[in-house]
């Protein structure tokens, strides 16, 4: 099930990663991964790496509705790659 968990947070870091780049993604894409790691966050909450699911969901929704600041690219290079980081630790873990 963990594998499971962090192959979709590769898929959710690969998209913001991705839009960040000004990458179109559909935006039912995007409202699937959002509510997925807000969820993802809220349920493990008491767990410090969770918090990076809740910011990631929170960048996605800000993504969904266009409120791109110069700032915001930044915070979703490195909220990706943070992502990305704890997937791969899911994966091999």
């Amino acid at each position: 099930m963990i594998k499971v968990l962090g192959f979709i947070d590769f898929l959710a870091s690969v998209l913001i990663i991705s839009s960040a780049f000004n990458i179109l993604i559909p935006q039912k894409i995007l409202t699937f991964f959002a509510v997925y790691l807000i969820i993802k966050g809220l349920i493990f909450f008491k767990f410090i790496a969770s918090w990076i699911d809740l910011l990631a969901g929170i960048a996605i929704v800000l993504i969904i509705f266009n409120l791109a600041f110069s700032w915001l690219n930044i915070a979703e290079v490195i909220l990706g790659f943070l992502l990305l980081q704890k997937a791969f630790l899911s994966m091999i873990g």
